[in-house]
């Protein structure tokens, strides 16, 4: 089932039940990167568009209230995964988001043309055109609050936005933290091995502990026999005929297609959002991070690729999303994706609130 609610993160999130939850994949808001319609917030010290606060401490703040109710809908079992990009300082103490170069000189200017960009006292000591640290700041917090950071993972963009700056490297990658809040929880790494190569396969196979007793071997003198133990390890591991796979690593890279020769930054889609992930970021992230049957849960879902990789992987999904206009959008790409068949049976009810 889907269940998409439309409203405020925080407020809709301290309406679900504790431990309801087996998983959790979402991109919030960066900060200081573009204003979306209809998303003002009422927080308790600021009332405005989260990522367009007055500082990115307000911003981080606001963050770790959002966590702090995500932690308390999650399962003690369950897995966070949480995507993430930097921004940048600007001339005269302004903010400017990772991928956005226009500025604005008021929060009202900013609100109207979506540039979300204007004075913050907080930084005045960051200096210009310095990246500002903000997803190293939250994790730092995220620790504090008594997360436990699993991983850093890397997401490659192949075909990245493509920037105008001259004086820099154009960024390539962005980080998706994987975050738990106990020590055993789920995580099937099965679901998600790369299968080995051919080989791999034959070197498994061969008999490594007959090699060695039988002289056949002369690579490792006798006081230092750690290859052989690794290699009689991995036997061992995998078996002589297992072709499970090994484990991917915290590099995920999205496979390219035709789109990408054609200098196309993101897959086409109909749905005007402005931050979509692609599914095949996701898609080990759901595998892995959540069981059969069980739920995910994204509190800022945008235009919802979560929710139709979720369906369609057999998971059920709860969506919060405080724009109306991205609501319908999230309603149109679910009907888009039954009608094509690429969501399972299970997702057949789609539920707005």
């Amino acid at each position: 089932m889907i269940q998409i609610i439309n409203g405020n993160a925080l407020d809709e999130l301290k309406k679900l039940p504790d431990e309801s939850v087996e998983c959790v994949v979402t991109s919030p808001p960066y900060y200081g990167l573009r204003s979306y319609k209809g998303a003002e917030t009422e927080w308790e010290d600021w009332q405005g568009q989260l990522g367009l606060e007055l500082s990115y401490k307000m911003y981080l703040n606001h963050l770790l209230m959002v966590t702090g109710e995500l932690k308390r809908v999650l399962k003690d079992t369950g897995t966070l995964f949480w995507n993430m990009g930097d921004s940048y300082a600007g001339k005269m103490g302004k903010r400017q988001g990772w991928n956005d170069n226009k500025m604005a000189q008021t929060r009202e200017e900013a609100v109207e043309n979506g540039t979300s960009i204007y004075l913050d006292a907080d930084y005045s000591n960051i200096q210009d055109k310095s990246l500002m640290m903000i997803p190293e700041r939250f994790v730092i917090g995220m620790i504090d609050q008594g997360w436990i950071l699993r991983n850093k993972i890397i997401w490659r963009k192949r075909n990245g936005i493509p920037a105008s700056v001259k004086d820099r490297f154009s960024n390539k990658w962005e980080y998706v933290f994987f975050f738990v809040k106990s020590r055993k929880y789920f995580f099937d790494l099965d679901a998600v091995r790369k299968p080995l190569k051919e080989s791999s396969i034959r070197r498994i196979s061969q008999n490594v502990q007959l090699q060695f007793n039988t002289g056949k071997v002369h690579d490792f003198p006798d006081d230092n026999m750690n290859m052989k133990k690794i290699l009689i390890h991995i036997r061992q591991k995998f078996g002589a005929n297992n072709t499970a796979g090994v484990n991917p690593g915290d590099v995920i890279e999205v496979p390219l297609d035709v789109d990408d020769f054609l200098d196309i930054p993101t897959k086409p889609h109909a749905f005007a959002h402005f931050a979509v992930y692609p599914e095949a970021l996701i898609e080990p992230l759901i595998k892995a991070g959540c069981p059969l049957n069980g739920v995910v849960l994204d509190p800022f879902a945008g235009s919802e690729t979560t929710g139709v990789a979720a369906e369609r992987l057999g998971r059920n999904s709860i969506l919060i999303e405080i724009s109306s206009e991205y609501v319908r959008i999230i309603s149109e790409r679910i009907k888009d994706s039954q009608m094509k068949n690429q969501i399972s049976p299970m997702g057949q009810e789609v539920l707005v609130l």
